[in-house]
């Protein structure tokens, strides 16, 4: 699959500025959105998140923010995020970058934007702590159910300690259990 779908498909790439999405068109624009973080957690992504960046910038209403376990696994993900995308809502990305090294994997819809990491490509660039302002919806993804992760990683940034790391500091080496 090329870097460039849109462009083969005969849509010219964005120029200039982005106008602002009606306030009516804001509904339709983050159900598209979470179909595709629908679409990234039927793919075993983790992690997901649906950021409202309506307020915060101008170049897109949504970021969707996902990952995946290897770079074969972000490229299945957005792989199928763009077929499924493109046979239910007629979508087709205006730009889509990464997918051949799949560290970091770009698909801009224009009113929202995806992005599939690998674990290490997201530790490093630090997307959802850049943009924390934002209003943020999690979207059920793989092994999210509890999220161990997940809360250890938002105490640690907040400086608190968790069940797990209590436990490691006292001995033990079997992770806690909730």
């Amino acid at each position: 699959m090329s870097d460039q779908p849109a462009a083969q498909a005969g849509i010219p790439p964005r120029v200039g500025e982005r106008k602002p999405s009606p306030p009516e068109r804001l509904g339709e624009i983050h159900e598209q959105a979470r179909r595709a973080a629908e679409i990234a957690s039927d793919m075993k992504a983790h992690d997901i998140l649906l950021l409202d960046m309506h307020e915060l910038v101008s170049y897109t209403d949504f970021l969707v923010v996902c990952s995946g376990r290897s770079t074969r696994q972000t490229r299945r993900i957005s792989e199928e995020v763009g077929l499924q995308l493109k046979k239910e809502q007629g979508l087709i990305p205006s730009h889509v970058e990464g997918q051949e090294q799949a560290d970091w994997i770009l698909m801009d819809y224009l009113d929202f934007v995806v992005h599939v990491f690998t674990p290490e490509a997201r530790d490093f660039y630090r997307l959802d702590n850049l943009w924390k302002d934002a209003p943020v919806e999690r979207i059920q993804g793989d092994d999210d159910s509890g999220t161990r992760e997940g809360v250890a990683g938002e105490a640690k940034e907040a400086g608190e300690a968790t069940e797990a790391d209590e436990a490691t500091e006292a001995g033990a080496t079997e992770p806690v259990e909730d």
